[in-house]
């Protein structure tokens, strides 16, 4: 804006993948196991990244994933809640969430992944009333989906700045 550029969730995305991409390149290289992040830890593991890795792709789970579904679910006149619910169990099922992987560890997370994809993918998005009930469920098993949940927080940004514009 600033610039005089078009401010678009595409422009914001690109713009976050440049700023993010050496300071995260910078971040591996000098961490040591007792600095590690979650997501440094679940990189190690297993090449996979959290949330410093989609920010230096520029969120390709956001802009692939939770802008297309959220804006989807707004225009079948969704209430913001349950779209946002909808798009959660979506961007759980195509992220590496390390706080779940943190918490929970890393086959506790794929296997929250595989639930959420099937979840996901029925015909039937879930009612309100599944939401609260798997809501509950992840309460009672300690399951916080922090990483995905941070996603679903920068959807809703895009969603509004695509919707409204910057003035």
């Amino acid at each position: 804006y600033g610039r005089g550029e078009e401010v678009t969730s595409s422009a914001v995305l690109d713009e976050a993948a440049a700023l993010a991409s050496a300071q995260m390149e910078r971040e591996l290289a000098e961490a040591t196991a007792a600095s590690a992040t979650a997501g440094m830890r679940l990189k190690a593991l297993c090449g996979a990244g959290g949330v410093r890795a989609e920010a230096a792709a520029g969120f390709p789970t956001a802009r692939q994933v939770g802008l297309p579904l959220l804006t989807a679910y707004m225009q079948l006149g969704m209430d913001r809640d349950r779209a946002g619910g909808l798009t959660l169990l979506s961007l759980m099922a195509h992220s590496e969430d390390s706080n779940v992987f943190s918490r929970c560890g890393r086959v506790v997370q794929q296997e929250l992944r595989r639930q959420m994809e099937k979840l996901s993918d029925r015909d039937e998005p879930l009612t309100p009333e599944e939401l609260s009930e798997l809501n509950q469920e992840f309460c009672r098993l300690n399951i916080s989906p922090g990483g995905a949940a941070d996603l679903l927080a920068l959807t809703f940004f895009l969603y509004f700045l695509d919707k409204d514009g910057v003035e």
